[in-house]
């Protein structure tokens, strides 16, 4: 199966950016957008693994991410992966306003590095992808002209362990693990 780790965006994040993306869909055909149920932020992807790891992989997770504190983020610029050249993702950037995020993502990080994964050695641009430009589109000029939603601040209490299963019609994402984030006492 193939997994990975992930904030859900909550229903008043969605919606803007869905509208977005229904926006731009018929002013450029050439991105396969998201659909709104689809919108995360993914903190570490894992690739396939069999089903025997993942008990012990979610464990190892709440172990080492325990106490990890909610998130506050919001919302931030907008545009396409890379920037120069031909793009490949357009994306909506997301700022961490409590510095959180990268506590989480470095428990997580090291958690999944004591249970046998390789260390991420890309740096980590928290995001949310909005559509996989596919060959020979060039988005970059309409994306230029849209106005992105206004910044939109939101909570996150807990993140999950994601199945993506690819298909013709993109991919469908199924939660298997959820872990909250706490409240200090």
């Amino acid at each position: 199966m193939r997994l990975f780790f992930a904030v859900e965006m909550p229903p008043e994040v969605q919606a803007p950016l869905a509208e977005l993306i229904d926006s731009l869909r018929s002013a450029e055909p050439g991105v396969r957008w998201v659909k709104a149920a689809g919108l995360h932020l993914t903190l570490r992807f894992l690739g396939e693994l069999h089903e025997e790891r993942l008990e012990a992989i979610v464990a190892a997770v709440r172990f080492g991410t325990a106490g990890c504190p909610p998130l506050f983020l919001r919302t931030a610029e907008f545009g396409t992966i890379p920037q120069r050249g031909r793009p490949r993702v357009v994306w909506m950037g997301l700022l961490d306003e409590s510095g959180s995020l990268e506590g989480l993502h470095t428990a997580l990080n090291g958690t999944l590095e004591q249970s046998g994964f390789n260390r991420e050695t890309r740096p980590f641009r928290p995001h949310v992808t909005l559509g996989r430009v596919r060959r020979g589109a060039r988005p970059g000029r309409l994306l230029e002209q849209t106005v992105p939603p206004r910044a939109i601040p939101f909570v996150v209490r807990e993140f999950v362990l994601m199945q993506s299963e690819l298909g013709p019609q993109g991919a469908c994402y199924t939660p298997r693990a959820r872990f909250p984030l706490l409240e200090a006492a």
